[in-house]
């Protein structure tokens, strides 16, 4: 295994690194959560379904014949199934009149950002006010123009319910973040810019914390009728990636958060790491074939520079790319051709595996990163590759061979303006030695078993250990070809070797304290915004018991939770069907009506008696 030294042509520091330290998400097939897009992957799933009455009336719009004026040849797409109109608008301190004129995206994005500082085991009385950037990557303004087409009967918080620069606004508004806010517009590549900038801001102490969104939202057959007729989606509404019957993309819905941290603020929080960002970067392709084109040089440049970004980590180790992969004629063989020039010098007998989330998500456009950039991560959380469904012939003009690259179709262990962009992302384990879950590193004591990463065959991190490594999202402005790839490096069963590799660009040392064990009595604490939230959340409570550790649960709910206005506690012994059998349904969190009382003093003297 090569080992990552900085090279003459790199510099010979490595930058400050970023940690992921929680993420929310929204995506097609039911997926509410990275949870369950881990479970969509690997039991090969997908999300498309026809469109529903909602959002686009087949009967008015759909025709076999592309050309007709006013008409698609889709019928479906990758879409919520979720009404993007359901929204708890006072959890989030909105009016009613208010959240009326709310965009779905702004709904959407608040619930995403706080699912992922909740995943962060950071309160929100803790958040609020923090020097936190928000940086959203989004494209669509269907809401607005919806609104604007009804000027007669407008609502009163239309400019600020509907404009895609209140995207990043609303997020810092709500909860109370003064970072840079802005949102970025580079067709499918936004969200991929929104990182960069993120880091680049946290970087240069801008901000000492991120938000990075993506959003997409299909609510009618406007840029349905106008991508069908550039011809960039596809006929079937399906993204045949890799395979010989690619001819577009399908249209997707999405939502993606992630919340970053500066590696040394999440070590010292105690918040779960996800993943390392070593180095980002972006570009563009200049003057191409044509503006929606994409570009190898454009593309090959921006890998290139992403590694130099990084303080020069060696392209052989990689190990595995996730790639946009949209299943586009002209979009496919050029990514995988460009990813061929960066990383088949090295290899002979060890292709590069390839892969991409869009045959299960669709192409969520400018939130397509972030779907990207969460299946990564959960790659190298369980040690495997998910595969990529729905190949049965491959690509004749995919030139696999030259690029020295295998895609995974099987379970393996482990914009459209020509903007350009590319992340790395690492395990924990490569830049903390001795790492052994998602959050605090511990090499004696107590070690929570909800924090473990995922057991396969005895082993802890899997049975071929973490995929230790860098991953990399490459994101292609040209839209409708844009190209975006998750890189995973490193040997899985080495990844000391390579944590030892890469000392020239480690942390310090970190201090370590061996646990105090557990008590045998605990607090149990739960609170929620309102009642019938807190009798959901004490039934969530219950059935987690059933799956994590008593203590962990407990000690989650106790200090890494926002305290919110109903609450309910119990002293209770350890044991989780102990706890269980705590939990009761009127514990409504109400407070216990007081008698007011006279107060009273007693001064006895030398305190050893008074009299009776």
């Amino acid at each position: 295994m090569t080992q990552s030294h900085p090279t003459s042509d790199y510099p010979s520091q490595c930058p400050d690194l970023i940690a992921i330290v929680g993420m929310g998400c929204r995506w097609p097939g039911g997926v509410k959560s990275p949870l369950q897009l881990w479970d969509l992957l690997k039991e090969k799933r997908d999300g498309w379904s026809e469109f529903r009455e909602d959002r686009i009336n087949l009967d008015g719009f759909y025709h076999p014949n592309g050309k007709r004026p006013g008409s698609m040849y889709t019928r479906g797409g990758h879409v919520l199934d979720e009404d993007t109109r359901d929204f708890d608008h006072g959890f989030f301190g909105i009016t009613a009149t208010e959240a009326m004129a709310l965009d779905p995206s702004q709904r959407k994005l608040l619930e995403v950002t706080y699912e992922a500082v909740e995943a962060a085991g950071e309160p929100l009385e803790k958040f609020s006010g923090s020097r936190t950037g928000v940086f959203v990557g989004n494209f669509n303004n269907e809401h607005q123009v919806m609104q604007y087409r009804d000027p007669d009967h407008t609502l009163p918080y239309v400019v600020t319910g509907g404009g895609p620069t209140i995207l990043s606004n609303r997020i810092n508004y709500v909860f109370n973040l003064q970072g840079p806010s802005l949102v970025v517009d580079t067709a499918c590549s936004a969200s991929m810019y929104a990182l960069h900038l993120a880091v680049t801001a946290m970087r240069n102490d801008d901000c000492d914390a991120a938000i990075v969104a993506g959003a997409n939202v299909i609510l009618g057959p406007d840029n349905q009728l106008f991508t069908t007729k550039l011809g960039a989606v596809s006929p079937t509404s399906r993204c045949h990636t890799f395979d010989a019957a690619a001819d577009g993309y399908s249209r997707a819905e999405g939502f993606g958060a992630i919340y970053l941290k500066k590696l040394s603020d999440a070590v010292a929080a105690g918040h779960p790491i996800r993943a390392v960002i070593r180095g980002t970067s972006f570009n563009a392709n200049g003057k191409t074939g044509g503006i929606s084109h994409p570009s190898p040089d454009g593309q090959e440049a921006v890998i290139r520079q992403a590694y130099k970004a990084a303080g020069g980590l060696n392209p052989d180790e990689t190990g595995y790319a996730e790639c946009h992969g949209t299943g586009t004629p002209v979009g496919d063989p050029i990514e995988v051709s460009a990813i061929g020039r960066v990383f088949s010098p090295g290899r002979q007998d060890d292709p590069l595996l390839i892969g991409s989330i869009k045959p299960n998500l669709g192409h969520s456009e400018a939130a397509s990163a972030m779907s990207q950039i969460i299946k990564a991560i959960l790659a190298m959380e369980h040690g495997e590759i998910p595969a990529t469904i729905g190949i049965e012939n491959f690509n004749p003009s995919i030139d696999f061979e030259t690029a020295k690259c295998r895609v995974v179709t099987e379970m393996t262990p482990f914009g459209y303006g020509g903007a350009n962009g590319h992340a790395i992302l690492d395990h924990p384990s490569v830049v903390i030695p001795g790492y052994k879950h998602h959050g605090m590193p511990l090499v004696s004591g107590h070690v929570p078993r909800a924090l473990v990463p995922v057991e396969t065959d005895g082993k802890v991190n899997g049975n071929n250990g973490n995929v230790n490594g860098n991953a990399h999202v490459n994101g292609n402005g040209n839209g409708h070809h844009a190209n975006g790839k998750v890189h995973v490096n490193g040997d899985p069963n080495q990844h000391v070797d390579l944590a030892e590799s890469l000392s020239w660009c480690q942390p310090a040392p970190l201090a370590q304290v061996k646990g105090a064990g557990v008590g045998r009595y605990m607090l149990l604490a739960v609170s929620a915004h309102d009642e019938p939230a807190l009798k959901q959340s004490l039934a969530s409570t219950g059935r987690l018991l059933e799956r994590y550790d008593c203590a962990d649960v407990l000690y989650t709910l106790g200090t890494r939770r926002s305290n919110f206005a109903r609450r309910a506690y119990a002293v209770v012994e350890s044991g989780s069907a102990i706890i269980a059998d705590a939990i009761k349904p009127d514990m409504s969190g109400k407070a216990p009506s007081a008698v007011a009382r006279r107060i009273g003093f007693v001064f006895t003297g030398q305190g050893a008696q008074w009299p009776q």
